[in-house]
């Protein structure tokens, strides 16, 4: 059962819901379809069907807020980037529109802030990522200024690090000094949008990209284009490649246009991969109207004929993981941006890719985990400043 075409014989039955559904008692497996993903022959592989809505209702995880940082008016962030947790406990929070990188100790209690605004030494133009390294040093992706900073375990600035073009996040730095890294970007010096390229690949302690651990073509993902400008609309049903960390070096991947993710490891091979027999449905008209609504309060002559819409609905919305490497994935679920759903379809893998939970999560992506607390990043809609909540996440397969 480790070829890319078998199927798992039996799956787990937790809080009263079949979650492993291929086959059991003696019944046909769920007929899979093809891979988009590019599986080695003799992976270990994960096949689901689909989980019914009426299957996850009375399912439900929730949150209990313990933390919040940024909740007086004069602490609050302009908009946060990303967050990262050390093991100690020491929360580093980018705050993107203000050009520092903020510190608190596990209690909430502000420790020191990183940086300001210039392009001079240990100073951000926007910094986009943080990442605490091996040895508790933090590495903070520079967007603007294009370059890693990196500080030392005791918060001094260790120096600067021209970074390589498009690289979008740091997700793991390495022993050797190296990080992993996703880039994010058009492929060489081609501009058009159809040359869009996702790839995963190591940056040297010099800086130097290596060649892409993967590399995966992102289509066109623009909503309308005229005159070689391009419009992007976040609620165009367009599949987007997703990459999220694992705990301990490696990193999840998906197409998002099937149900299918790959789990690959701290070298960068795969370990294993899962997918659910979800049947591609068309993109209905009210999706469409709606899209082409909005569209045209900027450009009130465009045509339908002009958007850029695929023929199906993506099958996947959104990948995540918890502190404890357990997959989240998030069934797509159309959904009007203004309006969104309070909230979303998610499946839960363990991690080695066995379903553990299928059920409703509250509409909220976090930014960082640990342990069984997730760091989620909130707009204060009233004062227009963000604040990070620290989440404990209460599940049934939490104990």
């Amino acid at each position: 059962m480790r070829a890319p075409g078998s199927w798992r014989s039996c799956g787990l039955r937790i809080a009263g819901l079949a979650l492993g559904l291929s086959a059991c008692g003696g019944e046909a497996p769920v007929p899979q379809r093809a891979w988009e993903l590019d599986v080695p022959e003799g992976l270990l592989v994960h096949n689901y069907a689909p989980v019914e809505d009426e299957m996850r209702q009375g399912n439900a995880i929730s949150y209990d807020v313990d933390l919040v940082l940024g909740e007086d008016s004069e602490d609050g962030f302009y908009r946060v980037g990303s967050i990262d947790v050390a093991p100690n406990g020491r929360i580093f929070v980018a705050d993107t529109g203000d050009n520092h990188v903020r510190v608190f100790g596990s209690d909430g209690a502000p420790i020191a802030t990183l940086g300001r605004q210039g392009q001079g030494p240990g100073e951000f133009q926007a910094p986009r990522s943080v990442l605490v390294g091996p040895s508790g040093d933090l590495h903070v992706l520079d967007g603007t200024n294009m370059r890693i900073s990196t500080w030392t375990a005791e918060l001094e600035h260790a120096g600067d690090l021209q970074a390589p073009p498009w690289i979008f996040q740091l997700l793991h730095g390495r022993p050797d000094g190296s990080w992993l890294a996703w880039t994010y970007g058009t492929a060489g010096d081609n501009p058009d949008p159809s040359s869009m390229r996702s790839r995963v690949a190591v940056v040297s302690a010099a800086g130097d990209l290596g060649d892409p651990l993967l590399d995966v073509d992102m289509n066109n993902q623009y909503t309308v284009k005229r005159d070689g400008l391009m419009s992007y609309y976040s609620d165009n049903p367009i599949a987007s490649p997703a990459v999220v960390a694992r705990p301990g070096g490696g990193f999840f991947l998906t197409r998002s246009s099937e149900y299918q993710v790959l789990a690959f490891g701290p070298d960068g091979e795969p370990e294993w991969a899962l997918r659910a027999a979800a049947q591609p449905e068309p993109v209905p008209e009210t999706i469409v109207d709606r899209l082409l609504t909005r569209v045209r309060d900027r450009m009130p002559d465009v045509a339908r004929s002009e958007l850029n819409l695929p023929e199906f609905l993506p099958a996947l919305r959104a990948l995540n993981v918890d502190g404890a490497g357990r997959l989240y994935v998030y069934p797509y679920v159309d959904s009007d941006v203004r309006n969104p759903p309070a909230e979303l379809p998610v499946d839960v893998y363990s991690p080695t890719g066995e379903r553990i939970f299928a059920g409703m999560i509250p509409n909220d992506s976090w930014s960082a985990a640990r342990g069984d607390h997730v760091f989620v990043p909130t707009l204060d809609t009233a004062t227009e400043e963000w604040r990070v909540e620290r989440r404990r996440m209460i599940a049934p397969y939490i104990r």
